[in-house]
């Protein structure tokens, strides 16, 4: 069942349009087949580097982030919870409660590279 989820997490992230690129979906298909982890469908995500990941609107202004944007946020915050946590509470449960925001992926996907697990909290 985990395994149809990230194809279909993988997929979501390699259409461009209406238009799959299928040579660079087929490597990174093949990737993910070598290792089912979520650290290796972080790696392939961010392999996009310079393209857009996400777009939200701040204030009255569209704001862009891109991938690589994104995994040095996430990164930096997986670090700074390592800090604040301890490296000796690893694959400890640590809860998500936050409205829907661009912040959100960013802690979802620090919580795991930070080594916790993570739970998500909606209310």
């Amino acid at each position: 069942m985990y395994h149809f989820y990230a194809l279909i997490i993988l997929f979501l992230f390699f259409v461009k349009g209406d238009v799959v690129e299928m040579s660079s979906f087929d490597s990174k298909f093949e990737n993910l087949r070598k290792e089912y982890s979520f650290r290796n469908i972080f790696d392939i995500i961010c392999s996009n580097k310079g393209e857009v990941a996400a777009e939200y609107i701040e204030d009255v202004e569209i704001k862009k982030i891109t991938y690589s944007e994104f995994e040095k946020d996430v990164y930096g915050t997986a670090h700074n919870l390592r800090k604040r946590i301890g490296k000796q509470n690893s694959k400890r449960y640590v809860a998500l409660k936050l409205d829907n925001c661009p912040q959100w992926t960013v802690l979802f996907w620090s919580i795991l590279m930070a080594g916790f697990k993570p739970i998500l909290i909606d209310y």
